[in-house]
């Protein structure tokens, strides 16, 4: 499981080598915001909580 995680915006994370465009996210949005967790990710951790538009949310794999 993870806490609120780090995020990055797309072309930083494409730069940093932590996602590409071609893998495949679990994508959630609601208001203004909008926000990818990476199934590579959520293979290992399965569970995470974070915020998104200031709305607890959990996300699951």
């Amino acid at each position: 499981m993870f806490d609120h995680p780090v995020m990055l915006a797309a072309a930083e994370a494409e730069r940093e080598r932590v996602v590409f465009d071609w893998d495949a996210v679990i994508g959630v949005q609601y208001g203004k915001e909008a926000k990818a967790y990476p199934i590579a990710v959520m293979g290992v951790h399965e569970l995470g909580n974070d915020t998104i538009d200031g709305i607890p949310i959990a996300v699951s794999w």
